[in-house]
């Protein structure tokens, strides 16, 4: 299974999609849809892009997040699978086993509610945890884009 589009879109919204670096709440350094350069991308040396290099780098990137999802083997719908790579996305494979490990699809469900840090991430979490409950996306396929003259 791979990220549907509108799962990709799910995802750009809760990012939301910078031309230019800019420093995240945390103090990471990113670009584009979350790219980082823990991505292989240094957005320091980037200067800005184009909405079609974001998408492209994000479109590239989505597989290194996919495939831990796909690693856990379990019985996922469209709409589990989706949440559970945007999880990913934000807080690594690594948190993305510590959600999962053990627990069934409906305590998977309620943990997503154990990672609300740093707080301002708490709408995203809602988020994709009602993704994964309920099916429901919640970016009606709207994308929040900060042009090259918006950076902060």
């Amino acid at each position: 299974m791979n990220t549907s589009t509108k799962g990709l879109i799910e995802i750009m919204s809760l990012e939301g999609v910078c031309l230019s670096p800019y420093l995240d709440s945390v103090g990471v350094w990113t670009i584009g849809v979350g790219i980082t350069k823990y991505d292989g991308k240094d957005p320091q040396t980037m200067g800005a892009i184009t909405f079609d290099q974001a998408l492209a780098m994000f479109k590239d990137r989505i597989k290194a997040y996919e495939a831990p999802v796909q690693a856990l083997r379990l019985n996922l719908s469209q709409t589990q699978f989706d949440a559970l790579v945007s999880f990913c996305f934000n807080v690594g494979p690594g948190n993305l086993a510590k959600l999962c490990h053990g627990r069934t699809l409906e305590q998977i469900g309620d943990a997503f509610s154990l990672y609300h840090q740093p707080p301002e991430i708490t709408e995203r979490r809602n988020k994709e945890q009602k993704l994964f409950k309920t099916g429901a996306y919640s970016s009606n396929g709207k994308v929040l884009v900060f042009p090259e003259s918006q950076r902060s």
